[in-house]
């Protein structure tokens, strides 16, 4: 017992030990305060708010291996990778001027690499279009939809060199980053390969172990598979256990949110199909909501003759648990269990065209 005692004592102070300061100068246009947010140690997002004086601020905390700091100030945003350690930074407008010190490890060799340069440069033009989209939109439409088109056209570069960094880097968490804002991009598989291709050590962080987790559920829930089970209590507090309908009907599973238009738009379509109930068990899973928003979808839409359960406590609900990269996102599942499609997005001729197929076998 004493010497477990004294393992956690060590535990307790090597975390303690695990931090990270920032000193910052920002050239011109001083600000009185600036906001920096960034995951901590223990996965949780921390948004502080701290004074400038005389051009200078420092940002101190606990990370794991790495964390994206974000520092927002005079509407200027700029956002770097910081490791353990100290890091010096000096920052004008949306820029870094230098960059040095032992936090700052990853950053300057992501600055080194001409596909970082690359990337900016089509990030910038992204920026700017977004910039004239917003003056234009509501004066004239046709040139509105030139600059929507021209920036789908960059969206599309960028993404691509995104994937190229990750590829040309697997040393980088720059990487692991940029991997996780391709997550809803691009297919499962160039997801999963991308990130085999990352070395070990940018793997081992708190961001590394949540993808490969999201991987792990995604596979043992995709199509061809038994879907994992659940057990939740409904809007009606009765408790709903997925494998109880086994042998007995078909399920859909529909995971959507009060605020979320595609969402509702599938819903809608759904009710006019009117489909029999004894056939197929419908069950709404309410997530990334308030509570008091989804009971009031639920009456404003009559969505009363569907199962609904509100998953509102992540990191362990089913929104984890099922891998669910975005809403709407639904799962067929026949009377033995098997998952005949997942659907991420809005598919709701493919749902109701597998609907009409499992339910008259």
């Amino acid at each position: 017992m004493k010497y477990l005692f004294f393992l956690l004592l060590i535990s307790s102070q090597l975390k303690s030990q695990n931090n990270f300061e920032v000193h910052g100068k920002i050239i011109e246009n001083e600000p009185e305060k600036i906001v920096a947010t960034y995951l901590d140690g223990n996965n949780k997002m921390i948004n502080d708010t701290l004074e400038v004086k005389q051009s200078k601020f420092k940002i101190a905390g606990n990370i794991d291996q790495y964390s994206n700091l974000s520092i927002v100030y005079n509407n200027n945003t700029i956002s770097f990778i910081i490791n353990r350690g100290i890091t010096n930074v000096t920052i004008e407008g949306n820029k870094i001027i230098n960059i040095n010190g032992t936090g700052a490890i990853t950053e300057k060799n992501k600055l080194k690499s001409p596909r970082y340069s690359a990337i900016k440069n089509t990030e910038n033009e992204i920026f700017s279009l977004q910039n004239q989209y917003l003056k234009v939109y509501s004066k004239d439409s046709i040139e509105a939809k030139r600059i929507a088109t021209q920036g789908q056209i960059l969206q599309t570069k960028l993404l691509d060199e995104y994937k190229q960094f990750i590829k040309e880097t697997p040393n980088s968490y720059q990487s692991l980053e940029y991997l996780r804002i391709l997550s809803p991009q691009i297919s499962f598989d160039d997801y999963e390969h991308l990130f085999k291709s990352l070395s070990s050590q940018v793997k081992d962080n708190l961001l590394g172990n949540k993808i490969s987790t999201e991987i792990r559920n995604k596979k043992n829930n995709s199509k061809g598979k038994v879907i994992e089970d659940f057990e939740k209590k409904d809007i009606n507090d009765n408790t709903i256990k997925l494998s109880n309908f086994r042998d007995k009907k078909s399920v859909l599973l529909i995971f959507w949110a009060s605020w979320c238009a595609p969402c509702i738009e599938e819903l809608k379509i759904l009710k006019k199909e009117n489909i029999k109930p004894e056939l197929l068990e419908i069950i709404l899973i309410s997530t990334l909501d308030k509570k008091e928003s989804w009971k009031a979808a639920i009456e404003k839409y009559s969505l009363q003759e569907y199962i609904n359960i509100s998953d509102s406590n992540p990191p362990q609900g089913l929104y984890q648990k099922y891998s669910i990269p975005f809403i709407p996102t639904s799962f067929l599942i026949n009377k033995e269990g098997i998952i005949i499609g997942r659907y991420e997005g809005l598919q709701t001729d493919q749902v109701l065209k597998d609907i009409y197929t499992t339910i008259s076998n």
